[in-house]
């Protein structure tokens, strides 16, 4: 089967690994022997320009080798949202055309989160392609969305075939919405990657957070209920991860004298992600909000137990507490005290991991999808 992938976002020149589950879920689906592509269309700003002192208005580089398709970088025009909606959507069409011509018309159509959408009802119109969607934004669930989204996203998920979202609660939250039916399938982990370690490195329990540094992930919050149970523990902390919170998360290490409790890692690869994990004792996920949380079920894959918030997603993953702690969002003596609970309990990591291959293994979501691209092909013939 050739399907046809449109993330609304992907790894891009100035974020390498932003994104990586989109880039994970089309070469799961090339595993299990789909003729994969993908197309995105992905914004840079200028002050990205003037961090980095490189402007690539027009760079266009592959997905990789085993990957048909491209991704291709646009200059974001500050407070021009419809421009560049329309301009994203003129690309698009370039891209999908000149993919036809090298690649063939696709059975069916993948769009992963809304922004990116028009190219795929474009495609079902001029050429009767089906599609289905998978939604990811965060924009729903911080009520971020304005009227104009909302009318685009009702286009796109009214004409699909089947609209899915990674957690229940974000479904629910969809359908209340948007008025349109969701139903639940979780993102995956590649559990042969994101694997248990033979021994433990680090001496001293280990909390660990990987992400972006944006005030939405709420990492000030974690670094304050660290302070407040293990400031004379012996136990440390691990922030991986760049964004614009950075400044402020030093600031906030230096003014309680933690520098030697707690490291700002910086921007890690997945490759160190993992070594990061397997030598952590527990993984928290402290966000505000999250429509699903890739990281969890990515620490549960290496044994990890996890604290997370109620923030959307981790209620869908945290579902029994032989894995892992559920509290609620922007509660400091919430975060604190879950946190203290896994340092004095003891976890089955061999249970965590299998729980995660029976639930979020790519060959256990792979399997739900390709019952529904068949089922999808079967009724358009």
């Amino acid at each position: 089967m050739h399907i046809l992938m449109i993330p609304s976002w992907y790894e891009k020149i100035f974020s390498p690994y932003a994104a990586t589950f989109f880039k994970s879920f089309a070469l799961a689906l090339k595993k299990i022997g789909h003729d994969v592509g993908v197309i995105s269309v992905v914004p840079f700003y200028l002050k990205e320009c003037v961090q980095y002192r490189k402007f690539l208005l027009h760079k266009i580089e592959l997905p990789g080798e085993t990957l048909n398709g491209e991704i291709f970088q646009y200059l974001s025009i500050p407070k021009s949202i419809e421009f560049n909606r329309w301009l994203i959507f003129q690309i698009q069409k370039r891209m999908l055309k000149k993919y036809m011509a090298q690649y063939g018309i696709p059975d069916i159509v993948h769009v992963h989160s809304f922004s990116g959408g028009r190219g795929a009802i474009w495609l079902s119109q001029k050429y009767q392609i089906p599609y289905i969607v998978t939604e990811h934004s965060t924009m729903f669930a911080r009520n971020i969305y304005s009227q104009k989204d909302l009318y685009y996203a009702n286009d796109l998920y009214k004409n699909s075939q089947y609209n899915f979202a990674v957690s229940n609660e974000f479904c629910h939250l969809l359908e209340r919405i948007t008025k349109n039916k969701f139903s639940y399938i979780p993102n995956a982990v590649d559990i042969d990657f994101f694997t248990p370690p033979v021994t433990k490195m680090n001496q001293v329990f280990t909390f660990l957070n990987v992400g972006w540094l944006h005030y939405k992930k709420r990492q000030d919050l974690l670094i304050k209920a660290f302070i407040k149970k293990f400031n004379n523990r012996n136990a440390k902390l691990i922030i991986a991860g760049d964004g614009p919170e950075l400044l402020n998360l030093e600031k906030l290490i230096v003014k309680n004298n933690m520098q030697k409790k707690i490291e700002l890692y910086g921007l890690a690869s997945p490759l160190e992600v993992k070594t990061l994990m397997q030598n952590a004792n527990c993984f928290v996920l402290s966000s505000e909000f999250e429509t699903f949380g890739v990281v969890l079920i990515e620490a549960m894959s290496c044994g990890l137990p996890v604290v997370a918030t109620r923030s959307g997603g981790p209620e869908s993953i945290i579902t029994n507490e032989s894995v892992g702690i559920l509290c609620d969002s922007n509660d400091l003596d919430g975060l604190s005290t879950a946190m203290k609970k896994v340092y004095s309990s003891n976890y089955d990591p061999i249970s965590i991991r299998n729980f995660v291959i029976d639930n979020f293994s790519e060959a256990a979501i792979m399997k739900k999808y390709d019952s529904i691209y068949n089922m999808v092909l079967r009724f358009m013939d």
